[in-house]
């Protein structure tokens, strides 16, 4: 088991009072994959109080109160202040696992960011590669989002800093600001940025635009994990099908390709996305 003074990683789990019905299968999916987890866990919320306990796990998730709802920046960068550990591993109260997670894993993720000086090093699979290094991808700033909130290891401080800069109110706010970014990029690479390309979190989504992914309680359902929907409601299937195919055209696509496509669409009338 790890000392405190070894630990250079805590688990943030980013959610608010709205979104408390999400916890408790976060928690379950999450303790199915990473029983072992050894890192300490955060809970982001306003005001609610949460426990999630069982014996075989060896970390108890902590909660970190933020007060009345203000905005999601300034609940972000408060939270973050209030963690001690150089790096954060980011998640959503939606992200998911479907593949066993190991700590040493995660150790070598640590390892990669300081030999590197590595601020943001994302989980999930970003196909636009252009230059590896041992299987970890280099961030070119002219592509789709190039830094963005899926789950990824940051540097703590350098995340609160992004933050403050951008100075925003939601999470849009956040992914916009590299998007525009993105737009008027040279193709050069960005100092710090990385991505894993071997999907090591084996990564669902559960919720997207505040309903359930039907596919994703599908494919836990199938694993014996039933997922708890509550009073929310479905995605359509076709509503589904068509941000499924927003995925993919993402990652066949350069950020170029895609708007000229996206235009070509609004002069049919078509909306690709509703």
């Amino acid at each position: 088991m790890m000392s405190m003074e070894e630990k250079m990683l805590s688990i943030y789990v980013s959610s608010y009072d709205g979104a408390e019905d999400l916890w408790q299968t976060f928690f379950d999916i999450f303790f199915t994959y990473w029983r072992e987890c050894e890192y300490d866990i955060y809970l982001i919320n306003n005001e609610k109080k949460f426990k999630y306990e069982k014996k075989e796990i060896k970390t108890v998730p902590m909660v970190i109160h933020t007060g009345v709802e203000i905005n999601w920046f300034y609940r972000t960068i408060q939270s973050l202040k209030k963690i001690k550990t150089k790096y954060v591993l980011f998640m959503l109260e939606d992200y998911y696992y479907s593949r066993k997670q190991y700590n040493e894993e995660y150790e070598k993720i640590i390892s990669f960011m300081e030999e590197h000086n590595a601020w943001f090093y994302q989980l999930t699979n970003k196909p636009e590669i252009k230059m590896k290094i041992n299987g970890v991808v280099k961030i070119a700033n002219d592509i789709n989002y190039p830094v963005n909130l899926q789950p990824a290891v940051w540097n703590r401080e350098k995340l609160i800093k992004v933050l403050e800069e951008i100075d925003g109110v939601t999470p849009w706010d956040f992914e916009l600001y590299f998007k525009k970014n993105s737009e008027v990029g040279d193709g050069s690479y960005i100092p710090g940025a990385y991505y894993d390309d071997r999907d090591i979190m084996g990564y669902k989504n559960g919720v997207l635009r505040g309903r359930w992914i039907r596919s994703t309680i599908e494919f836990y359902k199938k694993r014996g994990i039933k997922i708890y929907t509550g009073e929310r409601e479905r995605l359509s299937r076709w509503k589904e099908f068509k941000f499924w195919c927003a995925g993919k055209m993402s990652t066949k696509l350069s950020a170029k390709e895609k708007r000229v496509i996206k235009r070509l669409l609004s002069i049919i009338k078509f909306k690709y996305l509703e």
